[in-house]
């Protein structure tokens, strides 16, 4: 990943975390929304000041405190506001009609004062069967932060 493409996804956390569209964040900056696209994805040239303004509106919007990133220190920033995480569990369930049978569970890990904690009343085991299906759910889990009070309404909608 090219140092552009790491700021961009820096950026990309940021828009996410805060639960900003694009085009919220664009038109609250009176930025082009492809602009903003091009710096997600590490790619142009943006000005100096278009960059600076985008970083410390989004950490405002999240701190909901006025904030002044930084932007060598904008991927520490990013990963201190990432509190939670997804892994795979890979199980073993019994049902009496078919025996025992592999299948996988998610747990739910926590940043605790800077350490990872698993949150064992939040895993949820016996998801679904599909090892590649639960490896690419739990990816999209991280990638988007999804919160774990929202992870059973996104497990209700996918089965």
């Amino acid at each position: 990943m090219t140092p552009g493409e790491k700021f961009g996804h820096s950026i990309r956390c940021l828009r996410l975390i805060s639960g900003f569209t694009q085009e919220e964040v664009a038109n609250s900056l009176q930025i082009s929304q492809t602009n903003l696209r091009r710096i997600e994805l590490g790619h142009g040239n943006p000005r100096y000041n278009t960059v600076t303004d985008l970083v410390n509106f989004l950490a405002t919007k999240i701190t909901g405190v006025p904030q002044k990133i930084e932007l060598f220190k904008l991927e520490e920033f990013v990963e201190e506001l990432i509190v939670w995480r997804y892994r795979l569990v890979p199980e073993t369930a019994y049902r009496e009609e078919i025996g025992w049978f592999p299948t996988f569970g998610i747990m739910v890990e926590e940043r605790w004062k800077g350490e990872w904690k698993v949150r064992e009343d939040q895993t949820i085991h016996d998801v679904m069967l599909d090892g590649a299906r639960a490896t690419e759910l739990v990816a999209q889990l991280n990638k988007y932060h999804v919160s774990p009070l929202h992870l059973w309404e996104i497990l209700e909608d996918l089965l």
